[in-house]
């Protein structure tokens, strides 16, 4: 049972992820609760420092894609109920989202396939995976940072891309969960709408997560298309935030129950 959704905002030192997840973990309540991390968070610098020509290849992540998935494994099996869903880029250069609870082998949701112009990564393939899956009455998808919008005049890579999530979307709808929710591992430096893939069922609502690792933009979350508010806001610091998920006529004025961590 997920009882809390959140994410990890990560905006400053980046050299110890692990190290800063785990000071934001010690100051939030998340039991039984699922953070989505940001986009490379095994990079250990910043995602797309410097500019970058067509052809060249950044340097490879200091942290190693599979040990970083074992360590945040280790870190929900510490905790009750805990699970992540975050990107990590491997030795192939692919950028790729996971579902990680603690308890099982991370699960493979998807590659990022757009190309952000970073050099970071390869282009990445629709794969034959678990995306969403389904925890509860929840269903969990995940896409990574521009994937998660729809491109507008779109290049092949694009084109792919928005095939991809067109089927997440439908796949949501064709769920049996009452909520779904699509996580976004993130770095964006510019402005994008709340993801809309129409008007959900009555009966279902749908949450979106965007987990941040640019001080340019903050994280958010989102429930049925609206932003959610939070007491205080400060995107130039590393910060868990989370909600409880309430019944959908708690949501409008009151925006349910809201708490925030920072280091």
């Amino acid at each position: 049972m997920i009882e809390r959704v959140g994410f990890f905002q990560f905006v400053e030192t980046y050299s110890d992820p692990l190290g800063e997840l785990a000071k934001c973990l010690e100051r939030e309540n998340v039991r039984n609760a699922l953070i989505v991390l940001p986009e490379g968070f095994n990079l250990g610098r910043e995602y797309n420092i410097n500019p970058c020509c067509k052809g060249q290849t950044r340097e490879k992540p200091r942290f190693d894609a599979h040990c970083m998935l074992q360590f945040l494994s280790g870190m929900a099996a510490a905790r009750e109920g805990l699970r992540f869903v975050g990107a990590v880029i491997d030795e192939y250069r692919r950028n790729c989202g996971y579902f990680i609870d603690g308890k099982n082998t991370p699960t493979l949701m998807c590659e990022k396939i757009n190309s952000d112009g970073s050099c970071e990564y390869g282009p990445g393939k629709e794969l034959q995976s678990e995306n969403p899956i389904e925890v509860g009455d929840l269903a969990i998808g995940t896409l990574i940072c521009v994937d998660a919008f729809q491109q507008v005049q779109p290049d092949e890579q694009g084109k792919r891309a928005n095939i991809r999530r067109q089927h997440l979307f439908d796949a949501f709808g064709a769920s049996k969960c009452p909520k779904y929710l699509l996580c976004i591992p993130a770095y964006l430096t510019a402005d994008y709408l709340v993801p809309d893939w129409g008007k959900p069922e009555e009966e279902k609502e749908y949450w979106v997560v965007m987990a941040n690792s640019s001080r340019a933009r903050e994280s958010y979350m989102a429930v049925n298309g609206q932003k959610q508010d939070f007491p205080s806001s400060n995107r130039d610091q590393n910060v868990i935030r989370t909600v409880n998920f309430e019944p959908k006529s708690r949501y409008g004025a009151d925006k349910g129950s809201i708490t925030e961590s920072s280091r």
